[in-house]
Formats: structure tokens, sequence, C-alpha cells
């Protein structure tokens, strides 16, 4: 069971949630309503939980949903909404690799839900080898095969969470191996040797 604060910032991860408020202290306060949706400031479902403080809620595990309370008195007033905070429910799910191999240097599109809209701390690796990406989204992440990596599992850690593996084969580079003639006028033929060229 997690618990968090509305009106503070907070990013959790758990399929419960218990939604923790201060109270109101009006004299006439008759009860609160908990809202909550899948989009900031667009609030799907809307609880009369009555007068208390604190709400359990069962919610689908791979989704980021935003949260906020109202007050009521009993003349039925109703306040503004409290500051929205969010939960991501579940770890970071990695859906897609693409390409599924390459060499150091291969540019990878990671493609999942709860990432993070920015990485801030947040790492990928590859089977082990800690990479540096050029793009981070909440659903995506661009990211070079780093030097060193192996062939083996890449995962997205997230606030210390780690995702699910995807295997992501690593393939050896070109390596030229001889070239013959080494040294010709302009049009000589130059047959290049070597390893990891790839199909014609």
């Amino acid at each position: 069971m997690i618990v968090f604060l509305l009106g503070t910032a907070s990013t959790l991860r758990a399929a419960t949630v218990t939604a923790m408020w201060d109270p109101n202290t009006e004299s006439d306060l008759a009860g609160y309503k908990l809202s909550y949706g899948l989009q900031s400031g667009v609030y799907t479902t809307t609880i009369d939980v009555g007068n208390v403080t604190s709400w359990p809620l069962t919610l689908t595990d791979g989704l980021r949903y935003y949260f906020a309370v109202q007050a009521y008195n009993t003349s039925g007033a109703i306040s503004p909404f409290s500051a929205e905070v969010f939960a991501d429910i579940g770890p970071p799910t990695i859906a897609s690799l693409s390409p599924t191999s390459g060499s150091v240097g291969t540019p990878v599109t990671i493609t999942g839900t709860i990432f993070d809209p920015i990485q801030g701390a947040s790492t990928v690796t590859f089977n082990g080898t800690v990479a540096t990406p050029t793009s981070w989204s909440a659903t995506s992440i661009v990211v070079p095969v780093p030097t060193g990596a192996t062939t083996g599992n890449v995962v997205v850690t997230v606030a210390g969470v780690a995702s699910n593996a995807v295997t992501f084969t690593v393939m050896a580079g070109p390596s030229i191996t001889s070239r013959a003639p080494t040294s010709g006028p302009v049009g000589t033929p130059v047959t290049i040797t070597g390893t990891n060229f790839g199909a014609a």
C-alpha cells in the first residue's frame, strides 16, 4: 500500500494507492470528492467519499493517473480542486525495440510506458552496460548502443524500479583486414577485404 498526500507532487509505483489529504477546518464541512483520470486536469471518475481524509483505490497497472480533491459544505457549496498529484501504477514497461540488433553506435528506439517525461536519474542498460540516451519521453527513448555492450537484455530503470528485459543483439562493426592495391592512379579498382560489411 502506497500513500500520497494531495497537494504534494508525487510519483508512485503500485497497483493500490491510498489517497490522503489535509482536513478542511471549516465548521460546516460535510465531506470531500476525490477525482482522478488519465490526463492532467481531466478527471473521468469522481467519488463522494464523505467526511474522511483518506480513500483506498485499486487501479490498472501500467498507467499514470492524476488526482485532485474538493471539499463541500452542508449547503452543497463545493471548493475548487486541490493541487493535482499523479501516480504511476506499476513498473516501467518496454513494449518493443527498433531495431532489435545493431553495432555500437546504432540508434535504438525503445517504446513502452511509464518511462517518466524527463530522464532525470533514470537509466538504460544493454546487458549491464549503461547507455546515454539522446531523447527521452514517458513512452519513447532513443539511445545509441554503448561502447562495450554485448548481446543481452535491454532494461530501463526509473526511480530505482527496473522494467522488463528485452533482448538486443549487438553485432560486430565492419573491420578492414586488407586492401589491394595499396596505391594507384585515379580510377584504379581497389579490393577491400574484411568482415561485417553487410549484404550487397
